[in-house]
Parts: C-alpha cells; structure tokens; sequence
C-alpha cells in the first residue's frame, strides 16, 4: 500500500503496467479469436469493408448491409471514428490492425477513471484498484472480442469526456465529446445527458445546454437522414422489405403501454442487472446522480426485443460502462462524506471506517471483478482455441480470390475476405457475383439475420447451396477439406470432379467394408459435430445439434444405373434412417469409373426429443439388381 501513497508516479506506473498486461492478453484473444474464424460479417466484415473502402477514397461504403453499395452512414450507425482509423489502415491494411488498436483505445479508459478516483476519494491505491477493476471488467473485455465495432470506441472516449468536464476544462471535454459523437449516435444520447448534469449539478447552465442541443441535434439529424437525403437531391434508398432498423423496436413503448413492465420482469433482464453492477460491489447504485446519466442506454438495452442487448457478451454495454464506473466512484465518495459529516472528531473508530472505506472495499470490488473475470469474460474460453488445418486451408482458399472480385460468401469466412468492395454473405447475390465461398466443415453456428432481429439457423446442406451446386454458370474452382470456392464461367464438369473424386492421400480412417460385390466403402472421417441455435423474441433460444461425416466410396458398376444409399444411424434407445444420393446426387453411381475414390459428404441433425452422444452408422445400398446389407461403418458423437 505504501508504494501507491508514496508519489503519484508510482501508482500510475501501476495502472500503464495493468493497461499494458491487458492490451498484450486481450489483443492475443482478439486475434486468436479472428484466426480461428469466430468473427461474423455482422460486424466484422462490415467494420473492415467501411474501413477499407475508405481507405481508398470511398467514404465508409458497405455492400452487406442491404445488398448493394452505398455508404454505411445512410443506411445504418453513425460510426465516424473509422475516418481517422483509415489512414492508419492504409499503412498496415489488416483486420488485426483494428483489433489491436480497438484494445489499445478501450485499455486507456483506465486511465481517466485512475485520474478521477485519485481526485474524488484522495487516494491513490483505491484509484488503482478502481483503474484494474475496469481493466477486469468482463462487460468490457466482451465487447474488446466482439469483433469490431464503432460503439465499442466510446467508451474510454466517454470516460474521458466526464473527467474533463467536471475539471471543467472545457477544450479537452470539447475533444472527447467530439469523438464519442463520431463513434455511434448512442453516444448523443449520453453527452445529452452530460449537458444536464452540468446544469443541474455542476452548476455550469451555459455549457449544459449548448452539451445537450448539440446532442440531442446530433441524434435528431440521424434519424432525419432520409429525409435529409432527399432534400439535397439524392435518390431514395430502396430498403428491403421486412427490413428493421435498431430503433425500430421502441415504438412498441407507445403502442403497447404495458410493454414496459413485462420486459423489466425478464428472467434476463434480472441477470443482466446483476452481471453489470455485481463486479463493483453494486457500489454504483450509491451515486444516483451519476448512474442515471446511464438511463437513454439501459431502456434501450432492457425494451429491446433484440436478444444481444441483454447480455454482457456483446459491445451494447459500452455507453453503459463508463458509467457504471463513474458511479462506483462517486458511491464510495458517498459513503466517505457521510462518515465525514456524521463523525466530526477524528476518533480511532473513524479512522477504521475510512480505513475500510480506502483499502478495504477496493480491494473487495477488485477481487468481485476477478471472479466475474473468471466465469464471465469470454477471454478464457478465446485462449481455449486452436488454429487448426481447417483454418489454413480457408486462409489459403480465400487467397485465391482477386481484391477487385465480387464475393459471396458465409458470414464465418466474410472478415477474412472483406478487402473489396464487393462482398455479400451468402446465399446474398450467389447467382451474381464473380466467386462464392462456403464451408461444409465450419464449426461455428452458421446463422442468417431474418427480419424483426430474429435469427435462423442455416443447415450446411440447404436449399441455396444446392441450387449453387446445380448452376451450370460456377464451377468449382477449389474444394479442399469441405472448403469451396465456385468461379463464375469455370468449366462446370471438371468442377464437379474436384468436389466428388478425392486422392487416398486425404482418407484419415481406412476401412474395407463391403455394400455388395461392386461398390465399397474404403474409408471415413468424423468430423466434430456442429452446434446450431435460433432465436426469435417468442420461442427464445433452440439448441439444434448436427452430425456429419465424410464417406470414401470405391467400386464401379458393370450395369451403369444409379444407386442410392440407405443410412442406419442408431444408438441402444434409438435407430433412424435415411436415404441419400452420392455427392449431393450430382454424382451419381453411373458416373462412376474404375479406380476413382468418391467423396460424399454426409450431414445429419440429431432429432430434438433425444439427447446426443455415441451412435453407430450402418449403410446399405438401394439396388433392386443386387442384393445388398447392412454394413457397419463406425461410430459418431
């Protein structure tokens, strides 16, 4: 304790340390998290497009969005700070670029949160306390892994903003604000809430007001922008039916006057309380002044039918943290001038009290804030994966594709393609765009966004994908560990070979295994099996499990005719069928030639009235020519 009451350099020296303990892990997770394809086009893809659009002279353009190309500031958030993060951009063009200044900006807010600990409490070894509990924050470091977005921005700008403000320094305040406003119109809604706290607290009427019109004007253009748009002679956007904005679902407040009361009573809304302000010891409650300059966000966040907003593993919470820790501040200042103003004599009891008040309950919130670290940041469960084969073999995929190509491709595989200015998640644009790209062996949830903010899983065999592989106009380019890269105008045939004929090279597990005296299967591959979730407000989260496997056939026909397969997949409590035609039934036993190994990819999802675990895969062919088995093949989880 000594060491951080000796001089002020000490202890800040102890909140750099923290600040750079933390920007080295969080980076290292960011990018893990980015090598090992956990990223998403909504946002990461988006994030880099604007970013690199404008790095070459296209103010923030975005073609994800709804589909075509046009600038993101028209059609979605305000995210402005990504001006000047271009130009940096343009020196080191890499999505990691991004993810390490990202950590860097939010790490940083634990500086003004040191500086107004240091002021309020007169303490520095509480402000350092308060400075790591920031750093600890699992509300905060979910949003640094939450791919890339402008809010996630604000909130060291808003950290600052508060600080300078109360110091009334008015050019510095001037700065920050300036920048919050640019990293999402959120933002807005905060500082307005500044300007009041200025007039009503600080006292400070002339620069309140003009804080809360600048802000409350800020917000009030954006959601004017369309009309704006028209009155200065640009063409109306055509926003797809069905579409819903952010801020669409507020309406409900005044249409349904009871909406408020069934969404507070939320079983996650409770939950989301409690992993917000548990971590400081709820010691924020105490300053009510100061929390409520939180109140735009947490309406919006608590109404929301969009299941993201009530949560802390997504960048929603960060006009809310800072907050929070203003708040966490001014509470322990509280209770410190109350014990004051109670006890005027300075008695052996008081001091105890202020003992606990400086030391004691700092170094509670910071244990609170690693325990919360532990069980609910995400960081742990980033550090837990790895690069694997798979995730080279995308990387090598995707750069085969040209930058000035139009892509296609799924939202997993989008961050690591979105250097162009044309790119699109599937099944968006499929029939017309130069390459598609898709993933039969992703492990992640493979989602499609469908209107009101529901999502929807998409099944890697799915109707899109099959009409891709049917269209005579792509061939495949690549195929390479259920990696596939269709080219417009490639030779279709010799692409269809690529998916359906493989080298015995790539065969993991050998078999012998008889269907009949022509065909065989030669050998498999297990793959890891695929969790699948959707959400819609009413139904809540499904959890939908998905087996797949990778068959090696061999054999020819001396009758040249198509046989189908009939799949036996059963457990000792449950057997299930299945019939399938080989390689998506575009190649079918007729086709098959002496010599060649077959390649069929074969997906199943487990029914929702068993729980997964081991089943035993059998086969038989469907051939009225030839008399057939059940063969056993293997076992799958």
């Amino acid at each position: 304790m000594k060491l951080f009451n000796k001089t002020t350099n000490n202890a800040l020296i102890a909140v750099l340390l923290g600040i750079i303990l933390y920007v080295v892990l969080l980076s290292g997770a960011s990018i893990l998290r980015y090598k090992v394809f956990r990223a998403s086009a909504f946002d990461m893809a988006i994030e880099i497009q604007n970013i690199w659009n404008t790095s070459h002279g296209r103010l923030l353009e975005d073609s994800i969005n709804l589909g075509f190309i046009i600038p993101r500031f028209w059609v979605a958030h305000w995210e402005f700070i990504f001006i000047p993060l271009a130009g940096l951009f343009r020196l080191f063009p890499s999505p990691l670029t991004i993810l390490i200044v990202q950590t860097i900006v939010l790490a940083s807010g634990a500086i003004p949160i040191y500086w107004l600990a240091k002021d309020k409490l007169k303490n520095h070894f509480a402000a350092v306390c308060f400075a790591y509990a920031y750093l600890l924050y699992p509300a905060m470091q979910n949003a640094n892994l939450a791919d890339v977005h402008g809010l996630t921005f604000v909130t060291p700008m808003l950290l600052f903003a508060f600080y300078f403000l109360q110091k009334r320094n008015l050019k510095l305040f001037s700065l920050f604000a300036f920048l919050s406003l640019l990293c999402r119109e959120d933002a807005s809604l905060i500082l307005f809430m500044f300007g009041l706290y200025s007039i009503f607290v600080l006292k400070e009427k002339k620069l309140g007001v003009a804080v809360s019109g600048i802000s409350i004007f800020w917000f009030l253009v954006f959601l004017k922008r369309t009309a704006i748009r028209s009155m200065i002679g640009l063409p109306p956007i055509p926003v797809p039916q069905g579409i819903t904005g952010h801020w669409d679902h507020l309406k409900a407040v005044f249409d349904n006057p009871f909406y408020i009361v069934d969404h507070l009573a939320k079983k996650y809304n409770i939950r989301y309380f409690i992993n917000l302000f548990a971590p400081v010891g709820f010691l924020s409650l105490l300053s009510p002044l100061t929390l409520i300059l939180a109140a735009p966000t947490f309406s919006i966040n608590l109404l929301s039918d969009w299941v993201y907003a009530h949560d802390i593993q997504h960048q929603y919470t960060s006009t809310i943290t800072p907050i929070i820790f203003i708040s966490t501040i001014y509470g322990l200042k509280n209770v410190s001038s109350l014990i004051e103003k109670k006890f005027s004599v300075q008695t052996n009891k008081v001091r105890l009290l202020k003992t606990i008040i400086h030391y004691c309950v700092p170094i509670g919130v910071v244990a609170l804030s690693v325990t919360f670290c532990v069980f609910k940041s995400n960081v742990f469960k980033v550090y837990s994966l790895k690069v694997t084969e798979h995730h080279k073999t995308i990387d090598k995929v995707i750069s085969l594709i040209p930058t000035e190509a139009s892509l296609c491709a799924e939202t997993h595989l989008a961050p690591h393609a979105a250097m162009r200015r044309e790119l699109y998640v599937f099944p968006q644009h499929m029939n017309k765009v130069d390459f598609v790209l898709y993933d039969f062996n992703a492990r992640q949830v493979r989602l499609w966004t469908k209107p009101g903010f529901g999502l929807q899983p998409s099944f890697p065999v799915n109707s899109y994908i099959r009409q891709l592989l049917s269209d005579r106009d792509y061939g495949i380019l690549h195929y390479e560990d259920g990696v596939i890269l269709f080219k417009r105008g490639f030779d279709y045939d010799e692409g269809l070979r690529k998916l359906a004929i493989a080298q015995k090279a790539e065969i993991p597990h050998f078999l012998h295994k008889s269907i009949n005296d022509e065909i065989s299967c030669i050998g498999y591959d297990n793959h890891e099996g695929s969790t699948m979730w959707s959400y819609s407000p009413k139904t809540g989260v499904v959890i939908r499990k998905m087996i797949h496997f990778t068959i090696y056939w061999a054999g020819s026909l001396k009758e040249a005719r198509d046989i189908d397969f009939v799949f036996n997949i059963r457990n000792a409590q449950h057997s299930y069928f299945f019939s399938k035609s080989p390689v998506f039934g575009l190649y079918p036993t007729s086709k098959w030639r002496e010599g060649e190994i077959i390649r069929d990819e074969i997906f199943w999802e487990v029914p929702q009235d068993i729980q997964t675990g081991r089943f035993s895969v059998f086969v038989s062919a469907k051939d009225k020519n030839k008399k057939t088995v059940s063969v056993y093949l293997f076992e799958v989880k």
